[in-house]
């Protein structure tokens, strides 16, 4: 199968060199629609995950982000958290991820990386769902309106939700804030954030529904096979499961009714026969590609 780049290549090449016209546009034709029908179609209506959107609950330290590595990998999910552009941002600035030793300038670096992150993640989630990719939102959960609201954002779109909530002691909490890289202070940030997200796991329950609503107890760390066990749920129950939401089915016959765009007729020259007729071919093309 001719790559992307190629592809694009092959356009430029029917634009340009109508010696070649034969040859490139078959070519062209056999690309476009392998491209269409297998890679469009592959990693858009048909990807494994669409329309699924798992939240992750747990307070700083419970171990959640290692934990949705272990338990989403090869499911098709999308990892929303600002924290990777956070801590590439601070370790790019030269900045310690231990909150505890920064100073008053570096504190103030660092609300501005934050800052930028949160902008970051927002723009790369909003790319993901306008595709419908399957997402994995990791927060801490402690703020139970902000996950109340956002859930309702996903479903309004057409998504199923769901909630892993990875349940830990204070006590694991704090020696797993003591041992990682990035540490915060226990009194003013980790213990007021693990109480909260402690009194919201009820409500969560109640909002996400008791089936789409999973624990995991990380205090002691989850083993092995309690991590394979929700890496199983995940894809059985999660991202194998059909799409029946209406406003998904709807959506999705739309998106595959954009791709059943007619091939360039070659008798009309390699894009048509006129610079009206390549433009407008050479900007389908591009959306199928985006």
């Amino acid at each position: 199968m001719v790559d992307k780049f190629t592809f694009m290549q092959l356009v430029d090449a029917e634009l340009h060199n109508e010696q070649e016209r034969g040859r490139n546009m078959k070519l062209l034709m056999e690309s476009w629609r392998d491209y269409i029908e297998e890679e469009q179609l592959d990693e858009g209506v048909y990807d494994q995950g669409i329309f699924k959107a798992i939240f992750l609950a747990g307070g700083p330290g419970s171990g959640k982000s290692y934990i949705a590595n272990r338990v989403s990998g090869g499911h098709g999910f999308k990892m929303v958290n600002s924290d990777v552009a956070f801590e590439k941002g601070m370790k790019e600035a030269g900045l310690s991820l231990n909150m505890l030793d920064l100073s008053p300038e570096e504190e103030a670096a660092k609300d501005e990386i934050r800052a930028h992150a949160k902008a970051l993640t927002i723009k790369q989630r909003e790319m993901w769902c306008s595709g419908r990719i399957g997402q994995i939102i990791d927060g801490t959960g402690h703020k139970y309106n902000k996950i109340e609201k956002l859930r309702a954002l996903y479903e309004e779109m057409g998504y199923d939700t769901y909630m892993i909530f990875v349940n830990t002691s204070l006590e694991a909490t704090k020696n797993w804030n003591r041992t990682r890289e990035r540490s915060v202070d226990e009194e003013t940030i980790l213990i007021p954030s693990w109480t909260a997200v402690q009194n919201n796991m009820g409500g969560f329950q109640s909002l996400f529904g008791k089936n789409d609503f999973y624990i995991i107890d990380n205090s002691p760390a989850a083993t092995p096979e309690e991590l394979e066990k929700m890496w199983k749920i995940v894809a059985k129950d999660i991202a194998q499961q059909p799409i029946t939401n209406p406003k998904a089915l709807a959506w999705i016959e739309t998106e595959k009714g954009m791709c059943d765009i007619p091939l360039p007729d070659p008798s009309k020259g390699a894009m048509g026969s006129t610079l009206q007729e390549r433009k407008r071919l050479k900007i389908k093309i591009k959306k199928q590609l985006l």
